[in-house]
């Protein structure tokens, strides 16, 4: 009730929904990732409103099935979290992308810094999360292996900006993900143009997507988002892709 209300404010028109791995926690917000189930059932509650996305962890020994029953419930993405403790471009994950394919679904993959917490369920073990799995350079090598999934790289692989930029620049189903509040959003227009912006780097906007994964109010963010993009060189029109009409296409929405 709290995202929809959020939505409202902002005038956003549908969010896409998704779990995580068991153990994690948001300090920002004190709350935990919901399973699968948990975001199907709030999809269901809204369906107007809300649509879900699969989380997949490949070290479960039943992703695949997980996967394809969250995919045939209507779900129309795939999450990975990278962080938890595996390299996404991981062998064991390959029977993923290949169904994946097959769906004609989005990946969106957590790149660069997190700030998630892994708990573990065993008070006298230690876990947590390892931003090293996430480097940008890990989705090179896998879109090529893959060229008929999109991969959106989460939060634009801060702090690794310009890893994150060549890769989108080089592999054409490669998105930005601008998600994200602070430093993981707040150099942007500042590193991008100190390195030559277009000139150096191009953008291609109609590969790149705000997110509402932050720390602030939706309307709010979106104002200095839509300041950080003009800075970078994306024209109204580009705005227009960046702050919805990109995901809709990704989605297949209407």
């Amino acid at each position: 009730e709290e995202r929809l209300r959020n939505m409202d404010a902002a005038g956003g028109a549908k969010t896409l929904l998704m779990g995580g791995p068991a153990g994690a926690w948001w300090e920002y917000k004190q709350c935990g990732f919901a399973p699968n189930a948990a975001v199907l059932e709030a999809v269901k509650g809204h369906p107007d409103r809300l649509v879900g996305n699969a989380y997949c962890d490949p070290r479960e020994p039943n992703a695949l099935a997980e996967l394809k029953r969250f995919l045939d419930a209507g779900f129309r993405a795939v999450k990975l979290f990278p962080p938890a403790g595996f390299f996404p471009d991981d062998e064991r994950a390959m029977p993923l992308y290949e169904e994946i394919e097959a769906r004609g679904v989005p990946v969106l993959v957590h790149t660069g810094q997190t700030n998630i917490v892994l708990r573990s369920p065993d008070p006298k073990k230690r876990m947590a999360s390892d931003s090293r799995f996430s480097h940008p350079f890990h989705l090179d090598k896998l879109s090529r292996l893959f060229p008929g999934i999109p991969f959106v790289m989460a939060h634009s692989g801060y702090p690794h900006l310009m890893e994150a930029w060549s890769v989108a620049h080089a592999n054409q189903n490669v998105y930005l993900d601008i998600s994200g509040s602070g430093p993981w959003t707040d150099g942007l227009p500042f590193v991008y143009n100190a390195i030559g912006g277009q000139n150096f780097i191009p953008i291609d906007f109609r590969r790149v997507l705000w997110g509402s994964d932050n720390c602030m109010p939706q309307a709010e963010h979106i104002a200095q988002m839509t300041v950080y993009m003009r800075q970078i060189g994306a024209h109204k029109a580009d705005r227009a892709l960046i702050f919805g009409g990109n995901a809709a296409r990704l989605l297949k929405l209407a």
